[in-house]
């Protein structure tokens, strides 16, 4: 029975004994109920150099038995910010302007899905890093709150941020 592991699938354990070349010495471990057959792998402190593809090999009387795993760290994304906004969370534009609202985060993983909604509407969906949505100022969107969303299917909780829209009316 052994355990292999990144990169490339290079020997970990054999039965309950880890190979003492391995650069994760003193964090990886075999255990189990050896006596029964289990020999289960064990990464403490899981890190990203630990990210990869494993596959346990065993011998089952005549016939070899393999199985593969990906062992992988779900992060959400972070860092979301609004560009060109302020502190105050409100960007004043003019009526009948073009208007883009452009929204970036460090990407999760696995990369997150983004959007801009307006209240429950769907205003643009893109990402993963960022996305952009173009429009043109009316009236009825003076005091509009509109929220960029990335969620990633890692990761239950979605990161998101608003900003208000002020429309300064054109008088002719």
């Amino acid at each position: 029975m052994k355990w292999l592991g990144p990169p490339r699938f290079s020997t970990y354990t054999f039965k309950d004994l880890v190979k003492n070349s391995l650069p994760r010495i003193g964090r990886v471990f075999v255990v189990g109920n050896h006596s029964s057959g289990e020999y289960n792998l064990e990464i403490r402190n899981f890190s990203l150099m630990d990210i990869g593809d494993y596959r346990c090999m065993t011998t089952n009387g005549t016939s070899s038995l393999t199985a593969d795993f990906r062992l992988d760290i779900y992060r959400p994304p972070v860092d979301m910010q609004i560009v060109s906004m302020d502190d105050t969370g409100v960007i004043t534009v003019h009526e009948n302007e073009n208007v883009s609202l452009v929204c970036e985060v460090v990407s999760g993983n696995p990369v997150e899905d983004m959007q801009w909604t307006r209240g429950n509407d769907t205003m643009s969906v893109g990402g993963p890093g960022n996305i952009s949505y173009l429009f043109r100022s009316i009236r009825d969107d003076h005091m509009s709150n509109f929220t960029c969303v990335a969620n990633n299917s890692g990761t239950e909780i979605p990161v998101q941020q608003s900003i208000q829209i002020h429309v300064e009316r054109m008088y002719i």
